[in-house]
């Protein structure tokens, strides 16, 4: 039986943790009121640029089914859009926290990033894995020390930076540009409420899921060589001052050096910056024109519009009634790289949200522990030295009659 020194150092001790945990528990839950705000303003931004790019890869790919219809040859898609060739190589982004104190927040992750290799590893393809997050490292480097390829640390200490999304995101398009990996998804824990997460594992790219019907499956290497980039645009689909768009390589008089990354991220650009990062082709330089068209609505101008067939054209364009300069394809390639940082971005922040929520569900849980065992080692301290005093009080009388 412990004696009661030890019962009360017990108790001291157990009553510090539970003010420790008690803090931790309020400061997680203050986090996780600003991180879930953060999570709801970034759905709205995140669902509006769903929508742009599904109407962009719809009308691209409608396109294309047209010049198939025509003969008039292949329209050159972004990388990104349909993927590379073969799809033997696979990134894995698995999204974890710093610090512990979460209770299975890292380990839901982990065992769901730990069977997602193994299966691939079954179909005899190769798995890549990159960790955001110390905890997601330190567990999974145990036994997938190899194909951990970069790890990030210190995101969202405060809150998650557009720019620390962009340097997440920079990396894994770097990896495909560079062929060394063929697709990519995100690991991370949905915010469903603040006592529940939710393991869910996001596309990242090759973005076909946005496809109804890919009308480049089957293509070879050599017809999207030969294809033409913009498609052949005609000269009277558009006409921008005495600027005439009739490829890629003429809009705006841009220089694109070959030899360098697409996405390369301008220095200038910083988040602290007019942009929060800017994803453009790099050695692109634009030189103004004095001279340009400008595009004024006709009932600003005093002049009646001229009469549409509105229905004919929702038959024909469904929803997506846009008309893109310089072209779709363009247009494309340069907001794809941005929906990947945002979706980067946004499973970043529910991240962050999801990990305060499990830290304040587990302090609680351990404050209530921690009250319980007090409870309990109070009532066996009180116990011992009631029987302490009774074994005394017993020593004393049988003392007294003896004499």
């Amino acid at each position: 039986m412990a004696n009661l020194k030890d019962l009360r150092v017990r108790i001291s001790s157990v009553k510090s943790t539970r003010k420790i945990t008690s803090a931790m528990k309020m400061v997680a839950a203050s986090r996780l009121r600003r991180a879930h705000e953060a999570s709801i303003r970034s759905e709205t931004y995140a669902l509006a640029m769903k929508k742009c790019l599904t109407g962009l890869v719809k009308s691209l790919s409608e396109r294309q089914e047209e010049y198939f219809v025509s003969g008039r040859g292949v329209i050159r898609p972004p990388k990104m859009l349909v993927g590379h060739q073969q799809n033997n190589t696979h990134l894995i982004i698995a999204m974890t926290s710093d610090k512990g104190l979460c209770g299975a927040f890292n380990m839901n992750i982990c065992k769901r990033v730990a069977g997602m290799v193994l299966a691939l590893e079954k179909e005899g393809k190769q798995a890549k894995i990159m960790c955001v997050g110390k905890k997601g490292y330190e567990l999974l480097r145990r036994d997938f020390q190899e194909i951990i390829i970069s790890k990030f640390e210190g995101i969202g200490k405060k809150e998650v930076a557009y720019s620390e999304a962009e340097e997440v995101a920079f990396k894994a398009i770097s990896l495909f540009e560079a062929g060394e990996v063929d697709s990519c998804t995100v690991v991370f824990n949905h915010f469903k409420s603040a006592i529940s997460q939710e393991v869910q594992v996001e596309k990242l790219y090759p973005l076909d899921n946005f496809l109804e019907h890919n009308p480049w499956k089957g293509l070879t290497d050599m017809d999207f060589l030969t294809a033409s980039e913009t498609g052949a645009v005609d000269k009277d689909d558009w006409e921008l001052g005495d600027i005439m768009i009739k490829g890629e390589e003429s809009v705006m008089n841009l220089e694109i050096d070959d030899t360098s990354s697409q996405y390369k991220v301008k220095a200038e650009d910083t988040h602290s910056g007019r942009g929060a990062g800017s994803w453009a082709p790099a050695g692109i330089s634009t030189r103004k024109k004095e001279s340009r068209k400008m595009s004024i609505p006709a009932n600003l101008a005093g002049l009646k519009p001229p009469a549409e067939d509105l229905e004919a054209l929702k038959a024909k364009y469904g929803p997506y009634l846009y008309d893109f300069e310089p072209s779709d394809v363009f247009i494309l390639e340069r907001i794809i790289p941005r929906f990947i940082v945002d979706t980067i971005f946004r499973t970043l922040v529910e991240s962050i949200a999801s990990e305060n929520g499990a830290r304040m569900t587990s302090m609680d849980n351990a404050t209530r522990n921690a009250g319980e065992m007090i409870d309990s080692l109070t009532l066996l301290y009180n116990r011992t030295r009631q029987g302490l005093i009774t074994t005394e009080l017993v020593e004393i009388i049988s003392g007294a009659e003896s004499v």
